[in-house]
C-alpha cells in the first residue's frame, strides 16, 4: 500500500493509530535525506524485517556496510531472494512500514524494492508512506495487490470540519460556512486548525477576505519550509508564477513558463515534486494548488514582482478564453488590474455568459468599478438582466435608469454589444421587471416598445435565449417570468404572433404557451401548441426544450385518460436523448414516470425509483432539480416515510419561497397538508393548504391543484367547512372551482392516506381495529393471533404512519365520514354472538 499526501494530512498519525491495533510482527523504518544511499538503506531495512534473527540481522548489516556500491548492486537480486525466502519460511505475516519515502530517489534502491515486492511471499505486507513517492509509482504496476491512499482520502470532509469545530469550540458552522471553509482549506487539517483559532475569537466571518488572509498567515511557516527547503532551488519562483492559475494543465504551464523564468519546465517533474499541487476531481490531466498555498504564493509574487503578476493573469485570461471558460477569463482579467480588458472579454462573449450560472455572473459583474460600468452600456444591460433573474428588481431598475440616462445623453445610442438601439434594450429590461412583478399591463406596453425599436426580439435576446437541459418545466423553472401566469400568457402570445421565423426561440414560445394553456385548463389549446413546439424542438435537437415539452405532453395525455400515449411519450423522450447522446434529461423523464406510478398506486415501481434517486438525505437540491426533489417528496409520502417526507418538504418549501418558484411552492404546501392530516395535525394541515390556495389563486393556477386528484378532496372539504363563513369568499369560490375538477367518486382508504398503501394485509386489518378503539386482547381474539404478534404489527403501523401511539392513529382517522363499509370489529362481534346463540 502507498500513502502519498503533503505535510499535515495525518499520514504518520494514521499509521500509528492503525499499527497500535496490529498483532502481527511489525517493523517501522523512518527515513531521512541521509538514507538515500544504497548501503545505508539496505542496512537499516535488514533491521526493520521483524522475523529475521537478531544475529543474522547484525551479520547482514555489517556485510552490507563493508561493500562498495558496485558489488552491492550485483548482490541485490540474491539479497532480495534470501530475505523473501526467510520471511516465507517463518510462516508469519510480516508488516514493514517505510515512512518518509519522499527522500528516497536512488534508482538502485527503487530496483531493490521492485525485486523485494515482486518476489515477496503472500504474507509480506509493505507500506510506503511519504509526501511524494518519486520513482515508486512504477511499483504499483509491477507488484500485485497494491492500493493507494491519497490526500483526497485523508482530507477532512465538510461534515468532519463541522464536527471538529463544534467539538473544539461549541460553535455550529452554517452550511455555507462549512462549505467555504472546506473550499479554502481543501480539508487540510492544519488549515482547519488555523481557522479554528479565529472562529473561537470572532466566530466565522463568512465571505470576509481579511478573515481568510489571517488564517493563511497562520500556516505560512508550513509553506515557507516546504517551498524553499525541500524543493529544488528554481522551484519556488516557478511555483509563484504558476499560482496565478486556478487550474493547471500541460498547455497552460508551457504558456506561463517563460514568464516564470523557466523556459523548459518538465510537467511530470513539476507535478511529482511540487508540494500541495493536487489532481482535480474528474479531471485527471488538470491540477490545482491547495487554496491556502496558492494565496501565500500569490502574496509573495505580488510583493516581489507586481508587474509579473499582472502579465501572468493576462496570459491565464487568454488561455481560459481559448478553452471556452469565459467567466474565468474575465476573472483573471480583473485580477490583473485591467477591468477594461475584462469588460472587453465579457462583451465579446455576452450571449454565452448570459446563459451561464446567474449567481456567478452577478458576483463577477459586482466586481467592476462603477466608472467602468458606465463606459460599457453592454455590461450595464447584462447586470440588469442578471439582477432581474435574481429577483432584485430595485437594483435592476437602477441599472435600467443608468442605461436610460445614456440614451438621453447620447441621443439614441446603440448597445455596445450588438450595435442595436439602446432604447429598445432599456424597454426590454423594464418589460421583464414589470412582468416578473405581475404588472402585466405595464409589461405589455414596454414589451411592444422594445419590439418596435429592435425590429424584433433583438439579436442579443435571440442568441441569449437558453433553457437548461435540466429544467423540469419552462414555466416553473428559471424562465416563464417565474410562473406569473398572466404575464407569461401575454408575453409569449405576443412573441408568437410577431416572431418572424420558426427558429428555436419560436419553438420555445410554443412550448411555453402550451404549458400556460395547460395550467389554465385550456387543454385543446395546450395540445395544439405543445405539438408544434415539440416538433420544432426535435428538429433543432434541443433537449432543454423538447424534454419539458414531452413531460407536459405526457401529463396532458394522462389526465385525458390516454395513459398508454403518456407512457409512450416518455419512452420517446428517452430514445431522443439517447439518439443525441444527452443524459441530462433522463432523470426528469424517470421522475415523471414515477409520478404516474404514484397515481396508479404502484409501490414497487416507486420504491425502485427511490432506491436510485440522486439526492442524499441531507442534500438540498438546486432549483433546476426541484421537479425530481418534489417527486421524491411525493414518493416518501406514498411509502409511509412521513418523518423524512416532512424534513424534505420543509427544505423544499424554503427553497421554493426564496427562489419565487410559485408552482413548486403551491405543490409542496399541498403535499405537506396531506402529511399533517395523516398525522392528525388538522390545524397545521389547513394552514399549509390555505397558504397554497392563496398563492395559487393569486397566480390563477388550475392544474397545479387539480392534478392532485382525489387526495385533495377531503382537504378541500375541510377547508371550505372552516373558511366558508370567514369572509374569504373569493378563496372559497376558487376552492369550489378546483373541487369541481376533482373525481367525486367514493374514496378508498389508501387514496386519502397514501402512507397506508405500504402496510401489509395483516397490518391493514390491525389498523382497522385500532381505528375502532379495540385493545390488543380483543384484536388478538378477533384475528386468532398472539398478543405479541399484535404488538409487533402495531409497532410497524406506527412507524409507517409516522405516529407514536394508537391515540394518534385514532386522531388522524377521526374524519372518516367518507367511508361506508361496515366495521370489521363489529362484524367479528356479530359473528361471535350468532355462534353463541346457535
Amino acid at each position: 500500500m502507498t500513502i502519498a499526501a503533503p505535510a499535515g494530512y495525518g499520514k504518520t498519525s494514521l499509521l500509528q493509530a492503525w499499527t497500535s491495533k496490529q498483532k502481527r510482527p511489525l517493523g517501522w523504518l523512518r527515513l531521512d535525506s541521509l538514507d538515500d544511499n544504497l548501503g545505508r538503506f539496505l542496512s537499516y531495512l535488514s533491521h526493520a524485517i521483524p522475523t529475521l534473527p537478531a544475529a543474522y540481522q547484525k551479520g547482514c548489516s555489517d556485510w552490507i556496510m563493508a561493500q562498495e556500491e558496485d558489488p552491492l548492486t550485483h548482490a541485490l537480486e540474491p539479497l532480495a531472494a534470501e530475505w523473501t525466502a526467510r520471511i516465507q519460511d517463518s510462516g508469519q505475516h510480516v508488516m514493514i512500514i517505510l515512512d518518509n519515502c519522499e527522500y528516497i530517489r536512488h534508482p538502485k534502491i527503487h530496483r531493490f524494492l521492485d525485486l523485494f515486492l515482486r518476489f515477496g511471499p503472500p504474507q509480506l505486507h509493505v507500506m510506503l508512506s511519504g509526501r511524494r513517492l518519486p520513482g515508486m509509482e512504477a511499483l504499483k504496476s509491477k507488484a500485485g495487490g497494491i492500493s493507494a491512499i491519497e490526500a483526497e482520502d485523508l482530507a477532512l470532509t465538510e461534515t468532519e470540519i463541522f464536527d471538529f469545530v463544534f467539538r473544539k469550540s461549541k460553535i455550529r458552522l452554517k452550511e455555507n460556512e462549512r462549505r467555504e471553509c472546506f473550499e479554502r482549506t481543501g480539508g487540510w487539517f492544519p488549515g482547519v486548525t488555523a481557522y479554528l483559532a479565529l472562529i473561537r475569537k470572532t466566530g466565522y466571518s463568512y465571505g470576509d477576505p481579511d478573515f481568510h488572509n489571517r488564517a493563511a498567515r497562520e500556516v505560512s511557516i508550513y509553506f515557507q519550509n516546504l517551498a524553499e527547503w525541500e524543493s529544488p532551488a528554481c522551484l519556488p519562483r516557478t511555483l509563484m508564477a504558476l499560482s496565478a492559475a486556478k487550474r493547471l494543465n500541460r498547455s497552460l504551464i508551457n504558456r506561463l513558463a517563460p514568464h516564470a523564468g523557466a523556459i523548459n519546465v518538465n510537467f511530470e517533474t513539476l507535478v511529482s515534486e511540487t508540494p500541495f499541487l493536487l489532481p482535480m476531481k474528474d479531471r485527471p490531466d488538470e491540477y490545482a494548488f491547495l487554496p491556502m498555498f496558492a494565496s501565500w504564493l500569490q502574496e509573495r509574487l505580488k510583493s516581489d514582482d507586481p508587474g509579473s503578476f499582472a502579465k501572468l493573469n493576462k496570459e491565464c485570461a487568454l488561455h481560459a478564453e481559448e478553452e471556452g471558460r469565459f467567466a474565468e477569463a474575465a476573472t483573471y482579467a480583473l485580477e490583473s488590474g485591467n477591468p477594461d480588458f475584462a469588460a472587453e472579454l465579457m462583451l465579446r462573449h455576452a450571449e454565452d455568459l448570459l446563459r451561464s450560472d446567474n449567481d456567478a455572473l452577478l458576483a463577477l459583474l459586482g466586481r467592476f468599478p462603477a466608472n467602468v460600468l458606465r463606459r460599457h452600456s453592454g455590461l450595464v444591460f447584462m447586470y440588469g438582466w442578471a439582477l432581474i433573474h435574481a429577483r432584485r428588481f430595485g437594483a435592476a431598475e437602477q441599472m435600467t435608469d443608468v442605461l436610460e440616462m445614456e440614451t438621453v445623453r447620447a441621443n439614441g445610442a446603440n448597445l455596445t454589444i450588438m450595435g442595436e438601439s439602446l432604447g429598445g434594450y432599456v424597454a426590454s429590461l423594464r418589460s421583464m421587471i414589470h412582468f416578473s412583478r405581475g404588472e402585466t399591463d405595464l409589461g405589455a406596453v414596454y414589451m411592444k416598445q422594445a419590439y418596435d425599436e429592435l425590429k424584433g426580439g433583438g439579436a442579443l435576446f435571440r442568441k441569449a435565449l437558453y433553457f437548461s437541459p435540466y429544467a423540469s418545466s419552462l414555466l416553473k423553472g428559471e424562465y416563464g417570468y417565474y410562473g406569473v401566469l398572466s404575464s407569461a400568457l401575454t408575453c409569449y402570445a405576443y412573441f408568437k404572433s410577431h416572431w418572424d421565423r420558426q427558429d428555436m426561440a419560436y419553438a420555445l414560445f410554443m412550448v411555453l404557451l402550451g404549458e400556460c394553456y395547460y395550467e389554465t385548463n385550456q387543454l385543446p389549446k395546450a395540445e395544439k401548441h405543445l405539438r408544434k413546439g415539440l416538433q420544432l424542438a426535435l428538429e433543432f435537437g434541443n433537449p432543454g426544450v423538447f424534454v419539458p415539452a414531452y413531460l407536459a405532453w405526457a401529463r396532458l395525455k394522462w389526465i385525458s385518460g390516454a395513459k398508454e400515449e403518456a407512457i409512450a411519450a416518455l419512452q420517446e423522450a428517452r430514445e431522443q436523448l439517447i439518439r443525441i447522446r444527452s443524459g441530462h434529461g433522463l432523470p426528469l423523464v424517470d421522475a415523471c414516470e414515477t409520478r404516474f406510478h404514484l397515481n396508479q398506486r404502484n409501490l414497487k415501481g416507486v420504491r425502485r425509483w427511490m432506491r436510485s434517486h440522486p439526492f442524499p438525505p441531507d442534500h438540498i437540491p438546486s432549483r433546476d432539480r426541484m421537479y425530481e426533489a418534489v417527486t421524491l417528496l411525493r414518493a416518501r409520502l406514498f411509502a409511509g416515510e412521513l418523518t423524512d417526507a416532512l424534513t424534505l418538504g420543509e427544505k423544499l418549501l424554503q427553497m421554493a419561497e426564496s427562489g419565487n418558484l410559485a408552482c413548486f411552492f403551491v405543490e409542496v404546501n399541498v403535499i405537506l397538508a396531506q402529511i399533517y392530516r395523516i398525522q392528525g395535525q388538522n390545524d397545521r394541515s389547513l394552514e399549509k393548504l390555505n397558504r397554497a390556495i392563496e398563492v395559487a389563486h393569486a397566480q390563477r393556477y388550475v392544474r397545479t391543484l387539480a392534478d392532485e386528484g382525489e387526495a385533495l378532496v377531503p382537504l378541500l372539504r375541510d377547508y371550505m367547512k372552516m373558511y366558508r363563513k370567514s369572509g374569504r369568499r373569493a378563496l372559497v369560490r376558487y376552492a369550489m372551482k378546483i373541487a369541481a375538477l376533482l373525481p367525486q367518486e367514493s374514496l378508498r382508504e389508501d387514496a386519502l392516506f397514501p402512507a397506508s398503501a405500504s402496510l401489509t394485509r395483516q397490518e391493514k386489518r390491525v389498523l382497522q381495529y385500532l381505528m375502532e378503539g379495540a385493545d390488543n386482547r380483543n384484536i388478538a381474539m378477533a384475528m386468532s393471533i398472539s398478543m405479541e404478534t399484535v404488538k409487533r404489527h402495531c409497532r410497524h403501523i406506527y412507524r409507517k404512519l409516522g405516529v407514536r401511539n394508537r391515540k394518534q392513529v385514532a386522531q388522524q382517522y377521526a374524519n372518516r365520514n367518507e367511508y361506508e363499509e361496515p366495521s370489521m370489529f363489529e362484524s367479528a362481534n356479530n359473528l361471535s354472538d350468532t355462534a353463541n346463540n346457535s
